[in-house]
């Protein structure tokens, strides 16, 4: 078999050209710190990084909503801790009270405390960030 000139000519030409586009790509992947510039370049590794992409965001969400959940369940058990507070206070003023020793001063002394501990409880309320109350209590 014979080679003619304009043959091999031709195949080295093509093989130029090919190593200069495979020297571009490599250059251009090399400036841009990529090894994945074009969708062509590898479909299964790009839609890989879309998915882990993707499931970045989703974990990024969840730790937000976490977060604002943690801060909210925190403010709610400070706001139960102090209607607590006030409502145990409030029973040992009750049981004070119903004692017979107790006189008739002592015993609207008890009931403007107990009055103090009810405006006291009507102000403790928990609110979301839409302005709805999560927790609120009535005066009694």
């Amino acid at each position: 078999m014979q080679i003619s000139t304009q043959n091999f000519f031709e195949s080295s030409v093509k093989n130029m050209q090919k190593a200069q586009t495979e020297a571009a790509k490599s250059n251009e992947q090399l400036s841009t710190g990529k090894s994945l510039i074009r969708p062509s370049d590898d479909t299964v590794k790009l839609r890989t990084i879309g998915n882990l992409e993707r499931a970045i965001d989703k974990v990024d969400a969840q730790n937000y909503n976490l977060d604002h959940l943690l801060i909210r369940y925190s403010t709610e058990e400070s706001a139960l801790r102090s209607a607590s507070d006030v409502l145990i206070r409030m029973r040992e003023l009750a049981i004070q009270a119903s004692n017979g020793s107790v006189s008739t001063e002592d015993r609207e002394i008890i009931s403007i405390e107990i009055d103090g501990l009810k405006e006291q409880l009507s102000l403790i309320h928990i609110s979301e960030p839409t302005r709805r109350y999560a927790i609120s209590y009535a005066v009694f």
